[in-house]
């Protein structure tokens, strides 16, 4: 005959809430120590720093001893202000003959120039002699070459005629817009603007 079990069975419901404190426990625990581990490592975080920023005073108080230890001081500092002041005149003061390589680049072998007239503001009047009409025609293409429209452009022709006198061939007058940053101080080992 079978036997009938009256005692009284546990559910897995009942047996998670008999588990449940003890879990809470174990995680409130750990979360507490993980804390505990933070504050700590933020606490040695700032004694590092405040050490770092006292071992930089430290620092700066002895460059400062040092540099008011020194004898001619004010000769230095004087040395310094003339130093800015001739750098300031420098980058103001336009440099023309850094014009002439960079048209240089542009001028045909055939053509030659009987004046140039520069402006600081930018423009160049030329009057170029050139051997034939061909001449003319590729004078003009040369500023449409990228290497060179980024220095000169806006070029306009104007008072063409055949040249007379003892060089034969057609002599026009053209003016055009350079970059002014040509005439600006180039200094050694820059790239300049050519």
């Amino acid at each position: 005959m079978a036997q009938i079990n009256l005692l009284k069975q546990k559910t897995v419901s009942q047996n998670f809430w008999e588990r449940f404190p003890s879990l809470l426990v174990k995680i409130l625990i750990f979360v507490v120590v993980v804390l505990i581990g933070y504050y700590a490592w933020l606490y040695l975080q700032v004694y590092n720093v405040e050490k770092s920023i006292a071992q930089e005073q430290r620092d700066l108080s002895v460059a400062g001893q040092q540099v008011s230890s020194i004898g001619n001081r004010n000769e230095i500092y004087t040395r310094q202000a003339q130093l800015q002041q001739l750098d300031g005149l420098i980058s103001k003061h336009l440099y023309w003959s850094h014009i002439f390589p960079v048209l240089a680049n542009v001028t045909l072998k055939k053509s030659s120039y009987s004046s140039i007239k520069i402006t600081k503001d930018g423009i160049i009047n030329l009057s170029v002699t050139v051997p034939d009409l061909d001449s003319v025609d590729k004078f003009i293409q040369v500023f449409d070459q990228p290497e060179f429209y980024q220095n000169f452009s806006n070029l306009k022709l104007g008072a063409f005629h055949q040249a007379g006198g003892n060089q034969p061939g057609f002599q026009f007058e053209a003016t055009l817009d350079f970059n002014q940053a040509i005439l600006k101080y180039q200094a050694p080992g820059s790239k300049s603007p050519q």
